[in-house]
């Protein structure tokens, strides 16, 4: 590629929360950025980037999608798009199965057709519940299973038609913007509010990685990609942040932060079914390390909701 030439990176997952951090600051980057979404997939999360970036509404259309990406293909891809449910029943098969089993195959299909080598993707360490930490497939629950599916079918095309892939493991996630209702928001919603939240006994540890610093994670392994820095076809890395606080702990740290205690009935729920107490660690990737501590991610949620 000459050199004044952008780089361009495929990005699947742009209208979520993560992958629409991650196009921006590529688009920020200076890279070339094209998505693919699904035909009734809003761009508002995208923001001003919405405009810098090719869409392609081809994700439940292999031969659309493999017209696509041979028609422009990029010099990596970047898969983030996939469907949660935690407490998962029989009416999230089909969605989970479609998002996190069945586009990744048409993904990896239409990446190796076009002759793509290179791709990062977004695990969760719910795929590792079991005593073997990362190198043991125990997925905990439906959704950790699909998403343990789907890597297996990226491992396939890494070891038999040379996709070389990176595996990002995501514990929890957080950051200003974030529309998904999680824990944290609500707590820090309670702490400016007054509401009392009644929540589980409060003894699980909470792995909570950054948005910017998982967006770094994506840079880093790309770039662990395209030197050829890779030890093998696929590899996988927890995105463990600096530090794991039990959710008694983290509520007590937001009370310092906001000025008063959060009103939390601690036992008042039982944990769920799935919780984990204990979340995965490493390895970490190399060359990458989370720069935003917790306490100042916690003050950037605050400020948001003054």
């Amino acid at each position: 590629m000459p050199k004044d030439t952008p780089r361009h990176a495929l990005v699947t997952g742009a209208t979520g929360f993560i992958g629409a951090a991650l196009a921006r600051r590529l688009v920020a980057d200076g890279w070339r950025v094209s998505i693919v979404v699904r035909e009734t997939s809003t761009l508002d999360q995208l923001g001003d980037a919405a405009e810098a970036v090719a869409v392609h509404r081809c994700a439940g259309d292999l031969a659309a999608l493999c017209a696509a990406i041979a028609a422009e293909p990029p010099d990596i891809a970047f898969h983030f798009a996939g469907h949660y449910a935690g407490d998962a029943g029989p009416d999230d098969l089909a969605p989970l199965i479609e998002a996190n089993v069945a586009f990744t195959a048409r993904l990896a299909e239409a990446l190796s057709q076009a002759g793509i080598r290179h791709l990062v993707a977004a695990g969760t360490g719910w795929q590792h519940s079991g005593p073997g930490g990362i190198a043991e497939r125990a997925p905990n629950g439906l959704y950790a299973a699909t998403k343990q599916a789907g890597e297996d079918i990226l491992a396939h095309y890494a070891q038999n038609c040379g996709l070389t892939s990176v595996m990002l493991k995501i514990l929890d996630s957080y950051g200003p913007g974030d529309r998904r209702g999680k824990l944290l928001n609500r707590l820090c919603g309670a702490a400016r509010s007054g509401e009392r939240l009644a929540l589980s006994p409060g003894g699980q540890r909470l792995g909570l990685a950054h948005v910017d610093d998982i967006v770094g994670a994506c840079l880093a392994a790309a770039a662990r990609l395209v030197d050829g820095g890779t030890a093998g076809p696929i590899e996988s890395f927890v995105l463990a942040p600096a530090e794991f606080p039990t959710l008694k702990e983290l509520v007590a740290r937001i009370g310092t932060i906001a000025g008063a205690p959060l009103a939390a009935d601690f036992g008042a729920q039982p944990y769920r079914s799935f919780e984990v107490m204990e979340p995965l660690h490493g390895p970490v990737l190399p060359g990458w390390t989370p720069r935003i501590a917790l306490d100042d991610g916690i003050r950037q949620l605050l400020a948001e909701i003054r």
